[in-house]
């Protein structure tokens, strides 16, 4: 079976930030702007192939080919990652802490203490234990966790499929939102910024390195498993718009945090939202801050 390297990047691509930005486009514009995914995706796609193709041609990283082309840009992108990924791992580790408390209902300073460090644990023991290998085999049980957890909190808030069918087959900018909700332009930025302006975009190549697919011979293989990771974020993206337009915009909810998708949720959906929700932001941190 021609999969690995697209379930990892499908883990690592969906953040806290994708989370936020497509609830809050469910949430201030309804199923209106589900047709930007489709945009999203193929410029992703067009990003992915390209430094896949590197690989491939090559049998080198997407990085070494940077650095033979300027020697400061490897330094450049070091610099770039390290302060990132210190900056938005911070915030992981805090949210890794929240959620379970969520879950539990035990939300404590002490807990929350508590389940952050033992994420963190549990995140140097599969790194470390094995490598990228290890982090494969443990991402398949968890891309399963975080779709099925998606589709059911979709399912389960009831939308219209009318209104979903509209808001992919006619592209249109919907009217901005009302007091209290973001503005149109900024949803739109966080939604491109999120999938396309990503440095998650350079970890696929690296994927793909690391699972020895560095040459022509893997090209079939690879390239369905690339269709089949654009195509899972596409789809966890326009559910996570769908339940958010369902659910939140009825009710003239918002977010602008990712501490806000379980209260919001359970708000809406009562316990059921609450546990979906918070299974659904631990996994997700969980594999990215990986």
């Amino acid at each position: 079976m021609a999969a690995g390297p697209g379930i990892v990047f499908l883990l690592c691509s969906i953040g806290p930030n994708d989370l936020v930005s497509n609830s809050a486009a469910g949430a201030n514009f309804g199923y209106s702007l589900l047709w930007t995914l489709a945009v999203i995706g193929l410029a992703r796609f067009v990003i992915l192939e390209a430094t896949t193709r590197y690989v491939m041609a090559t049998g080198e990283t997407v990085l070494a080919g940077y650095r033979r082309a300027a020697k400061w840009s490897s330094w450049v992108i070091f610099g770039a990652i390290v302060m990132r990924r210190h900056l938005s791992n911070l915030y992981h580790i805090l949210l890794m802490g929240l959620a379970p408390c969520f879950l539990l209902g035990q939300d404590t300073i002490f807990m929350r203490n508590v389940f952050a460090l033992a994420s963190c644990g549990a995140a140097f023991l599969v790194m470390y234990g094995g490598g990228y290998r290890t982090v494969e085999r443990y991402s398949k049980p968890l891309a399963f966790l975080l779709g099925m957890t998606v589709l059911i909190t979709a399912v389960w808030a009831k939308p219209d499929p009318a209104s979903i069918l509209a808001g992919i087959v006619s592209p249109s900018l919907p009217e901005n939102s009302g007091s209290g909700g973001l503005g149109l332009g900024l949803v739109l930025l966080m939604l491109v910024g999120s999938g396309v302006g990503s440095l998650s975009n350079l970890k696929y190549s690296a994927f793909i390195y690391e699972k020895g697919w560095r040459d022509p011979s893997h090209l079939k293989k690879q390239r369905i498993d690339m269709l089949g990771s654009l195509l899972g974020a596409l789809l966890i993206a326009a559910l996570l718009q769908i339940a958010a337009g369902a659910v939140l915009k009825p009710e003239g909810l918002t977010l602008k945090k990712a501490e806000d998708l379980i209260p919001l949720f359970t708000a809406a959906l009562g316990e059921a939202g609450r546990i979906l929700m918070a299974l659904g932001l631990w996994t997700t941190v969980f594999t990215t801050y990986v």
